[in-house]
Order: C-alpha cells, then sequence, then structure tokens
C-alpha cells in the first residue's frame, strides 16, 4: 500500500540468538500482505517482492513455504537464495519442502560442486539426437587400402549438458528452468560490469541510528534481602488471624 524498502542484515554469530525475532517478522510481513487480494482492494497498489537469502539460516517458516503457490495472487513474490536444494529438503522435510520446490515460478542454477544437483540439472535439461561416426581400417598400410576402410553413421542419445559441464559452467552463465518452456542456458546480468548500470554505482547510504536508553542495574537492589522480604510477607499472609 505504500512504496518502502527494508534491509535486514544480521551477522552469523547472531543468527541463533535472533533467528525467533526473524521468523517474527517474515511472518507478519507475509500475513500484513495477504489480507486482501487486489482485485478487491484498491488501496493495494504496489507488488512487494520478498528476497530472502540463505533463507534455510533462519528457522523454518512453514506458512510462507506452504505459501509459495498462491502468493502471487496477492501481489507477494519471493525469491529464496540457497547453497543446495538439500538444505531445503533437510530443514524442512514435511513442512512445505515439497510445495516450496514445486511450486516456484523459475529456478535458477548457477555453477555447483552438488553432484546430485549436478545430475538433476542434467536430466531436466534433456536430451540431443547426435550422429555417432565410426570409422574402422586396416591397421597398416591403411592410405593404400582405401577399398578396406569403412564408415558407419548411427544416432545416439546425448545429454544437451552433462553434470561434469554443469559443475564447470562459468561465473557469468546460468541454467534457468520454468513450467512448460523448455530450459534456457543464460548470460548473467551483472549489473557492476554491464556499462548501462555500472555508473551508478555509489557508495551505500548509511542508515539512521536509533538510540534507546535502557537503564542498568547499579548494584543498589538487593535480591537476597528482596527475597527473604517477599518469603516472609508470605508467611505473615498465611498464619492464621
Amino acid at each position: 500500500r505504500k512504496r518502502m524498502t527494508i534491509y535486514i542484515g544480521v551477522m552469523p554469530s547472531d543468527l541463533e540468538q535472533l533467528g525467533g525475532l526473524l521468523r517474527l517478522f517474515f511472518l507478519q510481513l507475509f500475513e500484513a500482505n495477504t489480507d486482501s487480494l487486489p482485485e478487491h482492494d484498491d488501496t493495494i497498489t504496489h507488488p512487494a517482492h520478498v528476497l530472502l537469502d540463505e533463507m534455510t539460516a533462519l528457522p523454518v517458516m512453514r506458512s510462507i513455504a506452504k505459501a509459495a503457490g498462491f502468493a502471487r495472487e496477492f501481489g507477494l513474490q519471493f525469491s529464496f537464495v540457497v547453497q543446495s536444494k538439500n538444505q531445503i529438503k533437510e530443514l524442512y522435510r514435511d513442512n512445505g519442502a515439497a510445495s516450496l520446490l514445486e511450486n516456484v515460478g523459475a529456478e535458477i542454477v548457477f555453477g555447483t560442486d552438488d553432484l546430485n544437483l549436478c545430475k538433476e540439472v542434467s536430466e531436466r535439461a534433456g536430451y540431443d539426437t547426435v550422429d555417432n561416426v565410426s570409422r574402422s581400417m586396416p591397421r597398416f598400410f591403411s592410405m593404400f587400402r582405401a577399398g578396406e576402410q569403412n564408415e558407419n553413421t548411427s544416432k545416439t542419445k546425448r545429454a544437451l549438458i552433462l553434470p561434469q559441464e554443469v559443475a564447470r559452467m562459468p561465473k557469468d552463465k546460468e541454467m534457468v528452468f520454468r513450467t512448460s518452456v523448455e530450459p534456457f542456458y543464460l548470460s548473467r546480468l551483472q549489473w557492476y560490469t554491464d556499462r548501462n548500470f555500472m555508473h551508478l554505482a555509489t557508495s551505500p547510504l548509511d542508515p539512521p541510528k536509533i538510540f534507546l536508553n535502557i537503564a542498568k542495574d547499579d548494584g543498589s537492589v538487593n535480591f537476597r534481602h528482596l527475597l527473604s522480604d517477599t518469603d516472609n510477607a508470605q508467611s505473615s499472609s498465611q498464619s492464621p488471624q
């Protein structure tokens, strides 16, 4: 309903203690943006894009995983960045992993050393029929014995991209899979090397600083004495009148 950009950055050492807070934030974000369909609410004028880098570092968010198939109807789109699909399968398992992986609009794969993913990409890319030429010739003086030379051509199946070729894919290339269309082997868009965009690079903005004054214990409170007074008060209230 209002144009805004929110950046959330957490140091890896703080993920364990802030994981619950991050999970709460994203769940509230999801609920706030799926309260009404855009065609039923004229106040919803902007789509929302949620980019979750290193998604598997966050606690399990089952509702978001389950929503991958219908969130776009509310103008809410997700991009999940993970090191390996196995991370999602292991973390979510029965908490929406299948729904998340099956309902993404596009899947982008870069060069990886994940052997299972390399095999999967090779199989999903499909196969081509190529000519396989075999030649036979005499072992000695073949150039003088042309009549004894044979050449046969046969059709054979060959993967469009082999698993080892997926693993060796250059950093500026990517494979893209979308439903009901052929897979794409594309060049990556790197804005910092594109002459049309590289001039836009600037220094990052300094986020506003928020200061909170929190009163700390200065040692003036004697907890042992306080607990003793509390126990005495309870004993007095329980004594018969």
